[in-house]
């Protein structure tokens, strides 16, 4: 389900299992047990559900125009923090500033689409090359989703490297119990 996350198996009769076999980056919202490569075996939380999807971003970090994270699941389903880490520290080329815009928001499911519904928080960076930023943000209870655009993109195929993506900035979420104050 695309506005919470919970994992259903036709036919409806049949229930989850207790643990599941996911790639780490698919998110499942459980207990990690034991890793091997890019797999995790996870002991789940019911409802089987996801605990997050993060769209937009490539494998080494970066995204290019936009990129989203949609948090299904928190320590106790508890409002808590997030640190949205956006950088191009990364990239020593030239300077292509790109104004990098975040927005929070609950979850709405539009055509079978997660999508953000009523946006509480809106925050702006320009991006520099060799630069970091860190947006901190309290989030409401799950779900929630955060979108970041950023515009100008550039590709480094411009400045003679082979990489021929557009790229935006390298992102990192990190989700903080706010309860504890970490």
């Amino acid at each position: 389900d695309p506005a919470t996350g919970r994992i259903a198996l036709p036919p409806q009769d049949v229930q989850p299992g207790r643990y599941a076999v996911a790639g780490e980056r698919l998110g499942v919202s459980g207990e990690t047990l034991a890793r091997n490569g890019e797999l995790a075996l996870y002991r789940l939380d019911p409802p089987a559900r996801l605990r997050q999807t993060i769209n937009g971003v490539y494998a080494d970090g970066w995204m290019s125009h936009e990129a989203t994270l949609t948090q299904f699941a928190t320590p106790g389903d508890r409002p808590a923090r997030l640190l949205v880490t956006v950088s191009r520290a990364a990239w020593g080329g030239p300077d292509v500033p790109g104004r990098v815009l975040l927005r929070l928001g609950t979850v709405v499911t539009r055509e079978g689409r997660a999508e953000i519904g009523n946006v509480l928080e809106t925050r702006s960076w320009v991006a520099h090359s060799g630069k970091t930023h860190v947006f901190k943000v309290s989030t409401p209870a799950p779900p929630f989703r955060v979108e970041l655009e950023v515009s100008p993109t550039f590709s480094p195929s411009e400045f003679g490297q082979d990489d021929r993506r557009q790229l935006g900035v390298t992102v990192g979420f990190e989700l903080v119990d706010a309860k504890k104050g970490s």
